[in-house]
């Protein structure tokens, strides 16, 4: 390299070093704004005035150490329509990360379900009330726990009870 493209090159070198941050830093601050919402949208997710009836109550599991109360809940119409009630024992959040719940029909002993349905997340110490599927009811099926952020399935799952079981 000769003298004259040397000194080219180091006023080139010199004028990318202060525009290429100015560049940068003009993107970052002009770039629209990150969408922020307050709640996570729950297709899935109901209210339990849909299920006014109690088909069977009772079950409390524990979800890593956090102490959740299941109900399955029915809808009293026709064709019967069935719901599942997850609600934290004495507000005590579920510690869990990014649990997410599944309905499988072929029950809680393999994972990953062949045809499994995803029926929403369950975090914190709010009640939730979920919608399962068609084909769902008392006594068909079960419902598998899964941890997103760990990668691992959380044990128990939950087999759906018969309609009138207390425990």
């Amino acid at each position: 390299m000769n003298r004259r493209l040397r000194g080219r090159h180091r006023w080139m070198t010199t004028a990318l070093a202060v525009v290429v941050p100015l560049v940068f830093i003009a993107a970052l601050a002009m770039r629209p704004a990150m969408p922020v919402m307050d709640t996570l949208p729950d297709t899935q997710a109901v209210t339990g005035d849909s299920y006014p009836r109690t088909v069977a109550d009772g079950d409390e599991l524990r979800i890593d150490d956090a102490p959740v109360r299941l109900t399955l809940l029915g809808s009293g119409t026709e064709p019967a329509r069935y719901a599942v009630s997850f609600e934290p024992a004495a507000g005590q959040p579920v510690n869990a990360a990014d649990v997410l719940v599944y309905w499988s029909a072929e029950g809680v002993s393999s994972w990953p379900p062949e045809e499994a349905f995803f029926l929403g997340t369950l975090a914190g110490a709010q009640a939730r009330v979920f919608a399962l599927p068609d084909g769902a009811g008392p006594g068909r099926g079960g419902l598998v726990f899964y941890s997103l952020a760990q990668q691992r399935r959380i044990e128990p799952g939950w087999s759906l009870p018969n309609e009138g079981d207390r425990r």
